[in-house]
């Protein structure tokens, strides 16, 4: 059977740099429930929607050392490809540059073309001498990206179906080759992805401090879901703190930042901490703190600060 798996998660203006965790995914699924060996067994997935391309196809689940895999181009040429090898590279690379014209001004969002497929089909082939057992099962994922780079109202609210077509043998125990063909589709749909940043702010030693006593935060900020194209003009956070709470240091940071502090923010009576990332904001890092003082594990964006009870 063929079935869709996961949506494609799209964005304008960086479509063209698209991870395998945003793009489309169906999955090609099998499993011989004949008292029967399959001898024979070629699986043809076509028709992909041309607003879309084939990039990568890999096994899953099941006896992978079985089969090969083929990308057939528009003429119908046929070429070998291993596991999740990127298959439609041309189109990837017309992707790229596309969008590297649209951003240094040589052409606009308008004129920019969609990346037309150079892959038409994928073929999953059982090698020869190679053949399934009776109850022996199979999962094929294959990714997809799209060559829509800034048209993405074009992608939403449509269902893009996708044909897997099998046919193959099976051999009798008295040797007789019965042959089966059967054709299944699969539909995936198109999301935007949310710009999210996610922010946190804790109280990692002495929340309950008396006059003059240390109080110690953390703030961290996770900057995993944005797009690789969003760009921050001035990235700066504002730590507005409690009344009679005063900054005394940086603790340390994971990034360079500059602070600065100002009294009675907005006429407030209270004393806000301003830190500024000295630095381009990757948009792929992730935050995984530990909230051990000083001590953090993973690529998160966090910073400790220091602050001094006073009466």
């Amino acid at each position: 059977m063929k079935r869709g798996e996961n949506k494609l998660k799209i964005r304008e203006g960086s479509n063209h740099e698209m991870t395998k965790n945003s793009m489309g995914t169906y999955l090609i699924e099998m499993n011989n429930q004949t008292p029967y060996p399959i001898t024979e067994l070629t699986i043809e997935d076509t028709d992909l929607d041309p607003q879309l391309f084939f990039y990568s196809i890999k096994a899953l689940y099941g006896p992978s050392e079985k089969v090969k895999f083929f990308a057939v181009d528009k003429d119908g040429n046929e070429t070998e490809i291993a596991p999740e090898e990127v298959v439609d590279k041309a189109a990837v690379q017309q992707n790229k540059d596309t969008a590297a014209k649209v951003q240094s001004g040589e052409i606009t969002k308008e004129q920019a073309p969609q990346t037309q497929q150079t892959i038409k089909k994928i073929i999953i082939r059982l090698k020869d001498g190679k053949q399934i057992e009776p109850n022996e099962a199979f999962t094929f994922r294959m990714h997809v990206s799209t060559g829509v780079l800034y048209d993405n109202a074009s992608l939403l609210n449509k269902d893009f179906p996708n044909t897997a077509k099998f046919t193959g043998k099976l051999l009798t125990t008295e040797g007789k080759e019965i042959p089966f063909n059967s054709e299944h589709i699969g539909k995936i749909q198109a999301e935007e992805l949310a710009i999210k940043i996610g922010l946190a702010k804790t109280t990692t030693s002495n929340d309950t401090g008396a006059v003059d006593e240390v109080v110690e935060y953390n703030i961290s900020a996770d900057f995993f879901s944005l797009p690789s194209v969003v760009e921050f003009e001035n990235p700066r956070f504002i730590d507005l703190l409690p009344e009679g709470i005063k900054f005394e240091e940086l603790k340390n940071s994971n990034i360079p930042v500059d602070v600065e502090v100002i009294e009675n923010y907005n006429d407030s009576n209270r004393q806000a901490v301003i830190f500024k990332l000295k630095e381009k904001v990757e948009p792929t890092k992730q935050a995984y703190p530990n909230y051990v003082q000083g001590a953090y594990h993973g690529r998160s964006n966090s910073f400790v600060s220091r602050y001094i009870q006073e009466e």
